[in-house]
């Protein structure tokens, strides 16, 4: 598999998000804010309905998550 990070829609990224413990807690506009009760740590997802987020987006979410690289690939 390549080594590249995978592209994702806001859908695909709030579900790897869900099974990482992550809830949603508030929403203002089309930014949606996640929450891990475990860690504390906060994660602001913008919910552009079917379209692809940006690479830089996606790495900052993937950081700001401490979700492994592995677990973002489809």
């Amino acid at each position: 598999m390549s080594d590249r990070f995978p592209r994702l829609t806001a859908s695909e990224v709030e579900k790897v998000l869900g099974l990482h413990g992550f809830d949603l807690v508030g929403q203002t506009g089309s930014h949606r804010k996640w929450w891990q009760a475990s860690t504390h740590r906060t994660v602001i997802v913008p919910a552009h309905r079917g379209k692809t987020l940006s690479i830089g987006t996606l790495r900052q979410i993937a950081s700001a998550s401490g979700i492994p690289s592995d677990d973002w690939k489809k």
